[in-house]
């Protein structure tokens, strides 16, 4: 996702570049946010209030203090994502998908869930192919890509699966565990 940026780094070439923007893309997440809370309220102050309880959120702001970090995309991505659930606008709903999935590895976990809650709603089609898409793009990134670059610069072992310890100690205990409510 970071591939996005590079136009306005290109533009703005200062290390507060990533900052303001690191900034800015917590705070679009409020829009979405706020579309998606309207279609549930008929008072406009409940989506408000929400939208603030985001805004002024401690792990929002703790997210912000230090550094840049990817995972700043999380919210803005998944507000869209189920914003265009909710109006039905597939082809957004699959482009935010694609453009969550290229943040980090482990954005496939919540897009998988996503797709698994598909499954047991109306939308069954919608939720194979987001399955199919979550795994795909788990198992490429995590056992191909990740790896494979990772062996260009000299650092053989990844250990993605050492992330979720807590899971278990294999990678079958870590996903069955996972699974288990």
């Amino acid at each position: 996702i970071i591939i996005f940026l590079l136009p306005v780094y290109y533009l703005f070439q200062s290390p507060y570049c990533f900052v303001v923007i690191h900034a800015l893309v917590c705070a679009l997440a409020i829009i979405p946010l706020y579309h998606l809370t309207a279609r549930y309220f008929e008072n406009r102050f409940v989506p408000i209030g929400i939208c603030l309880t985001y805004f002024f959120s401690r792990t929002v702001n703790y997210g912000l203090m230090f550094y840049f970090h990817l995972e700043v995309f999380y919210p803005l991505l998944l507000f869209c994502i189920l914003l265009f659930y909710t109006k039905e606008k597939w082809s957004l709903f699959y482009i935010f998908i694609i453009l969550c999935l290229m943040v980090k590895e482990d954005s496939s976990i919540p897009i998988i869930g996503l797709g698994i809650y598909l499954l047991f709603s109306s939308f069954k089609k919608q939720g194979i192919i987001v399955v199919v898409i979550g795994l795909l793009w788990f198992v490429m990134s995590v056992e191909l890509i990740i790896p494979l670059y990772r062996s260009v610069i000299g650092k053989v072992d990844y250990g993605f699966w050492s992330y979720w310890y807590e899971y278990g100690l294999t990678q079958k205990e870590i996903i069955m565990n996972m699974l288990n409510p």
